[in-house]
């Protein structure tokens, strides 16, 4: 399974821009102050009504565990050290922060910006590269033109048309953050009022036919300028464009974007300079529901082959 390979190495990265969780004490993979939110149990009732349309399968099994350890992230960067004068790390910076009347964070506050910081920056960006693993396993021509890319040091313009439209074929986050209603609206010809909520479905969107040709295919070039034989691109099937929001979009859209993308570009370029990659399975994995992220099923099993002699 790459996913676990993958698992680690996001979570390294991670764990290093923290910094300071480093003296007995272990983070749970799993563990996330999102799970005492309820819009996410609100969100995941409404996958399970429409699981058969989306083919999502749900594993639960961190929630009940969640609580415990998001407060043993909190004990821990309370308890292990103090506030340098110069931060050089996120978790000394989120110690030395206050909030508007002078006070430093709670340890609620504390908690819940550490664990977006492990879940944004780990369980996403794993979750992501194994779906890319699995894409590039079952799509040979895809996996053939990134691998000529990449030797042939030619940049990295398929590359990030690889990693694009990996974000629109699989999006780890089926929803937006929610939106509340401030004033009343229509949308679609259904009236909406404060103070109701909406939710905005981003694997919808990224297969809507309104907005991409034959979005059930796996095209890095519909995110090229020059889509080369694959076919033109429809003028909405670009990465800036409204209908693809992988990041979210507006003010709430995700602050890491440009971390992870650089991250998924290193482990691909990296990794490809020196495998290929290739099907384990008839059929590509099935999406799995884990924490606030949707992965493949088995964690992404593919065969590595090596490409370098020895």
């Amino acid at each position: 399974m790459v996913r676990s390979w993958l698992d680690r190495v996001a979570y390294a990265i991670s764990k290093q821009r923290l910094h300071g969780l480093k003296k007995g004490f272990r983070l749970q993979h799993h563990a996330f102050a999102a799970a005492e939110r309820p819009v996410i149990h609100g969100a995941v009732a409404i996958l399970r009504e429409h699981s058969q349309i989306l083919d999502i399968h749900f594993d639960q099994s961190g929630f009940p565990r969640a609580a415990k350890d998001a407060g043993e992230v909190t004990r821990a960067a309370k308890d292990g050290g103090g506030t340098p004068d110069a931060p050089t790390d996120i978790l000394a910076q989120l110690m030395l922060a206050r909030n508007a009347d002078g006070t430093p964070m709670s340890r609620g506050q504390l908690r819940d910006n550490v664990m977006s910081v492990i879940l944004a920056g780990h369980e996403t960006t794993a979750s992501e590269l194994a779906w890319a693993f699995q894409l590039l396993a079952h799509h040979p021509r895809v996996h053939d033109r990134l691998l000529a890319e990449i030797d042939a040091e030619a940049g990295e313009d398929y590359l990030t048309a690889t990693i694009q439209e990996t974000l629109r074929h699989r999006p780890v986050f089926l929803f937006t953050i929610p939106r509340t209603v401030a004033s009343p609206l229509e949308i679609g010809g259904i009236a909406y009022r404060p103070p109701a909520r909406l939710l905005g479905c981003i694997y919808l969107m990224h297969h809507d036919r309104m907005h991409y040709r034959r979005p059930e295919e796996f095209r890095p070039e519909r995110f090229l300028q020059d889509p080369g034989h694959s076919g033109s691109a429809v003028p909405s099937e670009q990465a800036q464009a409204p209908a693809w929001l992988p990041w979210g979009g507006g003010r709430k859209r995700c602050p890491g974007l440009h971390t992870a993308t650089m991250e998924m570009k290193t482990v691909l370029r990296t990794a490809l300079s020196s495998v290929s990659v290739h099907a384990a399975a008839r059929s590509m994995e099935r999406p799995l529901w884990r924490s606030v992220v949707v992965m493949p099923h088995a964690g992404s099993r593919v065969i590595l082959r090596n490409r370098r002699s020895t």
